[in-house]
């Protein structure tokens, strides 16, 4: 089968992966998406009031968790040397199969966390027994339209988790999350010692130092875009040259 790209195998494939999505992360996702009611019963107990800032740091630990393990949750055996036989065999190109991966790990995933834990969230906010003290909303300030680059940094960043995990779930064969988060960790802090090592680290503050707020925003996300294209583009030569 050639690299052509057919929306009725697009289509069943999609299927397919739905059913596994169900299969292998449904329950994990209804479980992340009520962690809300956690911080409520605590502070319910203890006859407190959890704030904002906490609730936001807490869902976003938690939304980035979720986003880690879905390549792994819902598509850890595609490189299994038996149990990825199969998914070698559908019929259906890697472009295909390489896009469907990326619906359900980098949009399906990170939009249903997100959107459950914020719905819960809101819906403890508003009952009458008060132990939020509102509803999570995003921030917005006159300068800068903070709505739309919160947006935008979200889908960045939701991507890069997503291709970072999705290329660690092709390559590794065994714990391919916590490999993953390693490597990650450790290239991460390769990357800022040699810059503090070359005498550069500083100097890349000074460089947005002396641009507007606005544009150093922007410029920063789309050079995350960039870095998440590259990334799932090498997740898709990895799924096209697999081998069992």
């Amino acid at each position: 089968m050639n690299n052509s790209f057919s929306f009725d195998r697009f289509g069943m494939v999609i299927r397919k992966d739905w059913r596994l999505f169900l299969q292998n992360y449904g329950i994990t996702l209804l479980v992340f998406c009520c962690i809300p009611t956690i911080p409520w019963l605590t502070a319910l107990v203890f006859d407190g009031e959890v704030n904002v800032a906490t609730r936001i740091i807490m869902l976003g630990w938690v939304w980035g968790l979720a986003v880690m393990m879905a390549a792994s949750k819902i598509y850890g055996d595609v490189n299994l040397p038996r149990k990825g036989v199969a998914y070698a065999m559908l019929p259906a190109t890697s472009m295909e199969k390489f896009f469907s991966m990326m619906l359900y790990c980098a949009i399906v995933v990170p939009i249903i966390v997100a959107l459950g834990m914020w719905g819960i969230d809101s819906l403890l906010a508003v009952l009458p027994v008060k132990a939020f003290d509102g509803i999570l909303s995003i921030p917005f300030d006159d300068s800068i339209n903070w709505g739309v680059f919160c947006i935008a940094f979200a889908i960045a960043l939701s991507w890069m988790i997503s291709a970072i995990f999705m290329l660690g779930n092709m390559i590794f064969k065994r714990r391919k999350t916590a490999k993953t988060f390693a490597w990650m960790l450790l290239v991460v802090f390769a990357i800022v010692t040699t810059l503090q090592f070359v005498g550069a680290w500083d100097g890349i503050f000074e460089f947005f130092d002396d641009l507007s707020v606005s544009f150093s925003i922007w410029f920063i996300i789309i050079l995350m875009f960039v870095v998440d294209f590259v990334l799932f583009f090498f997740t898709y030569r990895k799924i096209k040259n697999q081998k069992y």
